[in-house]
């Protein structure tokens, strides 16, 4: 007896996002942006400000400080912050736990993966720079910057895949943010989630695989683990 449903793409890629999922660098990030949008009259509590910040390109979550102070930035401000990001990142940031041996342990697999991350280049660059993970990188790691569609939009992910040479349909992408989980189901592709299970909705949850970081991926892969 045959089944009506299409056998489900095998594994082929496995793309990750950057900041607070390889790199423990998005709550430094996103700090420093709160820190320069008080300076203009920004008032909303932090833990509140890295809710709405997590994720999303940085045009869009200067345009939302510009709607609560109701006043536009000053020339030159993303320059600032992007500056004062960068001076966060400096003080000290580190790989998120299990990130090295996930990625050693794909790459002995012979699985591909990559970066595909709403930041912009010389941003991923120093972070995983700085974390020890640029190593473990060539060529695969793409911006939204070069795409020209950020996270909910699917199309970074979609570049990702041709860019890798295999379906969409056929990766799996690892993410932290509301943004990145988005693109990643518009995209049709199974979708790991690293948020904090309160602050995805119901609907969404239905939809993604859970985890409690980069370590559980070694068995839902197949993959064994360094010993």
């Amino acid at each position: 007896m045959t089944s009506s449903h299409p056998a489900p793409t095998p594994l082929q890629a496995v793309i990750f996002d950057c900041d607070g999922t390889l790199v423990d660098s998005e709550t430094s990030g996103m700090t420093a942006l709160y820190e320069e949008a008080c300076k203009l009259g920004y008032s909303l509590p932090l833990a509140q400000a890295l809710d709405d910040f997590r994720g999303r390109r940085l045009a869009l979550c200067i345009e939302m400080i510009e709607t609560h102070t109701g006043r536009p930035a000053p020339a030159g401000f993303m320059a600032t912050v992007r500056l004062a990001m960068a001076d966060k990142f400096r003080t000290g940031i580190t790989a998120m736990p299990g990130a090295p041996e996930l990625l050693q342990a794909l790459r002995r697999a012979g699985m591909p993966y990559c970066i595909a991350s709403n930041g912009p280049q010389d941003k991923m660059e120093l972070t995983l720079g700085l974390s020890g993970l640029q190593g473990y990188f060539e060529k695969h790691v793409f911006s939204a910057y070069e795409v020209g569609h950020w996270k909910p939009s699917p199309e970074l992910f979609f570049h990702a895949a041709r860019e890798m040479g295999v379906q969409a349909t056929g990766c799996v992408v690892v993410e932290d943010s509301l943004p990145g989980i988005a693109a990643g189901l518009a995209a049709g592709m199974r979708v790991y989630s690293m948020c904090d299970p309160e602050t995805v909705p119901a609907d969404v949850a239905a939809q993604v695989v859970q985890i409690g970081g980069l370590a559980d991926l070694h068995a839902a892969f197949g993959l064994k683990s360094a010993v």
